[in-house]
């Protein structure tokens, strides 16, 4: 009842719009389409932009990558900032021609200067690789602050990997571990795996084989694929009381306990790694 109070002084645009929303929440993508496809008819961009998701991905529809990008196209033309986004990212994916690195970088740059963090992280990534035109590591760098500061994790772990490695011969240790916490405590899997590093060699931070232990497990329960080793290495060196600790730590941040794994025949860290923040956007849920 709630809802429905919620929405009854709603137009009807926005209520079928909000409809749309919550069924793709629910996974009811054929009710999605439903009800964003007479939106995106008469020139919703929002609902292009969704629309483009259910047909690039075949969610709700007949999957048709071609029809996904024109409805981005179409999006991108009433000036709607993800839609230059994802049309970067059918540049680089190959799906419709040959990757375009080039048109990817220059509708990256649209909504890079428009501040959408994804954005300006893959055009940090292609400036750092020279793809699409000249290598630009400052720039890049630049790039990864801005995205990092408005809570991108990936690149936030791409500021830590830049501080540990250096530049110039220079690292800096403590950013580096900042920036690792920072992409960690959000859900970045290579970063949770680099900040148990850091605890276990003293890294930017004190020495600390509780934390070590703690973050590996993290890592190897997302599925990092050096983590569950390096897990079980820090554990051998553990007194009963640190693994007592770590294991409480685990638990009020809902990872499964190796031991707990094992017993059900499930190695911990079987599952394949993803980051925090992949390359698809779900539907936006305001207009």
């Amino acid at each position: 009842m709630t809802v429905l109070a919620s929405l009854a002084g709603m137009t009807p645009a926005y209520a079928d719009f909000a409809t749309g929303a919550a069924a793709y929440q629910n996974a009811d993508y054929v009710t999605a389409a439903r009800e964003w496809l007479p939106l995106a008819k008469q020139g919703n961009a929002v609902a292009q932009f969704n629309m483009g998701i259910l047909y690039y991905g075949g969610l709700g529809v007949v999957q048709d990558r071609a029809v996904g990008r024109d409805y981005w196209l179409a999006s991108a033309d009433k000036g709607y900032i993800p839609a230059f986004y994802q049309l970067a990212l059918t540049e680089m994916d190959g799906y419709l021609a040959r990757p375009d690195f080039e048109d990817a970088r220059a509708l990256l740059s649209q909504a890079s200067d428009a501040g959408y963090a994804p954005a300006q992280y893959f055009l940090a990534n292609l400036l750092r690789l020279g793809l699409g035109g000249d290598k630009d590591s400052f720039g890049a760098a630049a790039l990864y602050q801005s995205a990092a500061k408005a809570g991108n994790p990936n690149a936030a772990f791409a500021l830590g990997e830049f501080a540990r490695l250096g530049t110039d011969a220079k690292t800096s240790p403590a950013d580096a571990f900042l920036w690792y916490e920072a992409a960690a405590k959000k859900g970045q899997v290579r970063a949770q795996y680099r900040l148990g590093w850091c605890y276990q060699q003293g890294f930017g931070t004190a020495p600390d084989m509780t934390q070590a232990y703690v973050w590996f497990a993290v890592a190897a329960a997302h599925g990092h694929y050096l983590a569950g080793d390096a897990r079980d290495a820090v554990a051998a060196d553990l007194t009963p009381e640190q693994m007592d600790a770590a294991n409480q730590q685990l638990a009020t941040m809902g990872i499964p306990l190796p031991h707990d794994a094992a017993d059900e025949g499930q190695p911990a860290g079987d599952a394949p790694a993803a980051d925090a923040d992949t390359q698809a956007l779900p539907p936006q849920a305001t207009q």
